[in-house]
């Protein structure tokens, strides 16, 4: 059977792996602050697999051309998609809300933060700030696993992948120091009216990297790192918004059904 790794990334484990994307990301990207979210679906922790994706195969690219189950309008790879083929897969066209797929089953969402993403914020007696839109960040998130996992568990055809693999999950937000989060749920009363926001203070933030299982909700991974998030300013569980429903899906109270 062919496999064909890079030379570069030849018996690597995923975690020396992802790094080495992260610092290859941050070397290009300056000060401008950005969300960046990568998965890595692997069958054990000691290697990296090789070549699972054919980016050929007009029904991976279809796929990732208009990802199903995307809601419209809102924060998610909802639309059509220009691809191009790259010397590592292929990648879209946008610079904007901008992903990658690699052979090697890596996937990369990176998108700016900017006013689309956070909110201009002040507090009484403070000046403008920053403040994280936690509805923006757990349907990127969400979003970005669904289509992911659906696709490796579903879509990927070959004997190198293990459906009982795993997945690592990568989520960095880069040049974000002074920005805010706040407590609750955005749109209540509790929350316009609550001053208990907590600050980044140092430059980037970098969520530890998560293991999972392949087949897990993308509900339930997305919580668990959003817990994460929050708790690196210093909030606890209960402060975290109910965005994810009981089923782990995203709350059709908050964002609908489509």
């Amino acid at each position: 059977m062919h496999k064909s790794i890079p030379i570069r990334d030849i018996g690597k484990n995923p975690l020396s792996f992802l790094e080495e994307r992260h610092e290859e990301f941050l070397s290009r990207i300056g000060e401008q602050p950005f969300f960046r979210f990568a998965l890595l679906g692997a069958n054990n922790e000691q290697e990296i697999l090789g070549e699972i994706i054919d980016t050929n195969n007009e029904r991976y690219l279809n796929f990732f051309k208009k990802p199903p189950r995307q809601r419209e309008s809102g924060w998610s790879l909802y639309g059509t998609h220009v691809l191009r083929q790259t010397l590592f897969g292929f990648e879209t066209k946008d610079d904007w809300r901008h992903f990658e797929v690699w052979r090697n089953g890596f996937f990369l969402l990176s998108i700016p933060m900017d006013d689309w993403f956070c909110w201009k914020h002040a507090d009484y007696g403070e000046s403008q700030s920053i403040l994280l839109n936690p509805i923006v960040l757990f349907e990127y998130v969400y979003s970005w696993i669904d289509a992911c996992t659906d696709f490796l568990m579903n879509i990927v055809q070959g004997q190198q992948l293990d459906k009982n693999g795993i997945l690592y999950s990568d989520l960095r937000l880069y040049n974000c120091k002074g920005f805010k989060l706040r407590a609750g749920l955005p749109g209540t009363i509790w929350y316009q009216g609550h001053q208990e926001t907590s600050s980044w203070e140092e430059q980037h933030l970098y969520i530890p990297i998560q293991v999972f299982s392949m087949g897990e909700k993308a509900g339930v991974i997305t919580q668990e790192l959003m817990v994460r998030l929050y708790n690196a300013f210093h909030f606890d569980k209960a402060d975290v918004p109910p965005l994810i429903d009981d089923a782990g899906r995203l709350n059709q109270k908050v964002y609908g059904k489509g």
